[in-house]
């Protein structure tokens, strides 16, 4: 009998035998990005042709499976698909990523990178939303805080929803500065201005807010004025609310009555101050007393 006859041999667990061609087929995949060869679907985006392969963006994402192999006429071959709800370099940022696993997000614009989050929220890339978020985080500023809130609010991305509305509340007046309110929605808007943590100056809030107003006409009634319910006009000074307030015409004279009435007959207490500028204000106040 051989020596080697209950002899079993078992394959050593080595990097020895590994071989790893990652790279070489992203190259590959990635060579068909913007190429006509083989490309079997057209989407049309602001009036530019993109062409792809049904196979590459089935694979990558759900949402266009259903779309071109579902049944419905996107299943046609070689059919045009108009895309109206995007940009053509957001969705042209989204193609290369679907065709090589890899982007550079720091190479967009601020707005593409937000269009961009938004269809890859749509489209179920799950893994790109949560890298776009990241880097939304790390970019934040006084310039663009107002509009990825806006995003973080609509998509429902609670992490970059939280991120962003601390950002607000710091740097609150000077965001307000920037006139971005105006492109806010209105549920967007109404959860920045409504917290006690938003902290500025409250005639510059209505300035914000009227802006808002004047860049939203087509909304109803209601809806302005469940807006306008949220700026605290006893907080504004009387010189403010008689000429910047009551020119405005946004509040009846009522309103601004009862204003000055509870500014002027309320205790300091009783007001309903804004984060740390009415501690502040007890604190001034506490010190005047003390020493007079």
């Amino acid at each position: 009998m051989s020596d080697n006859a209950n002899f079993s041999y078992e394959s050593p667990r080595s990097a020895a035998g590994e071989i790893d061609h990652v790279e070489l087929l992203s190259s590959q995949t990635r060579a068909l990005y913007h190429s006509q060869e083989f490309a079997d679907v057209t989407f049309i985006v602001e009036n530019r042709k993109f062409y792809a392969h049904r196979v590459v963006l089935a694979a990558r994402s759900e949402y266009f499976r259903a779309l071109l192999f579902g049944g419905m006429k996107e299943a046609k071959p070689q059919v045009e698909i108009d895309m109206a709800d995007t940009t053509a370099s957001a969705f042209d940022a989204l193609l290369k990523y679907v065709y090589s696993g890899k982007i550079f997000l720091s190479d967009f614009k601020d707005e593409t990178v937000l269009d961009l989050l938004g269809l890859a929220h749509k489209y179920g890339f799950l893994a790109l939303e949560s890298g776009v978020q990241g880097y939304l985080k790390s970019i934040l500023s006084v310039q663009n805080a107002a509009y990825i809130f806006d995003v973080s609010s609509l998509y429902q991305l609670h992490d970059l929803y939280l991120t962003s509305l601390r950002f607000l509340d710091r740097s609150a007046a000077d965001i307000l500065s920037t006139g971005a309110f105006s492109c806010l929605s209105k549920s967007a808007l109404l959860d920045i201005i409504k917290r006690d943590s938003f902290c500025a100056p409250e005639v510059q809030i209505f300035r914000a807010v009227a802006e808002w107003v004047e860049a939203n006409q087509g909304l109803n009634k209601n809806d302005i004025a469940e807006v306008l319910g949220e700026v605290r006009l006893p907080l504004i000074s009387l010189h403010d609310l008689f000429h910047t307030v009551r020119p405005s015409k946004l509040f009846e004279a009522d309103a601004i009555l009862d204003a000055i009435k509870l500014k002027t007959e309320s205790r300091v207490n009783e007001m309903k101050f804004r984060g740390h500028l009415g501690k502040v204000l007890l604190i001034q106040i506490s010190l005047a007393g003390y020493f007079i």
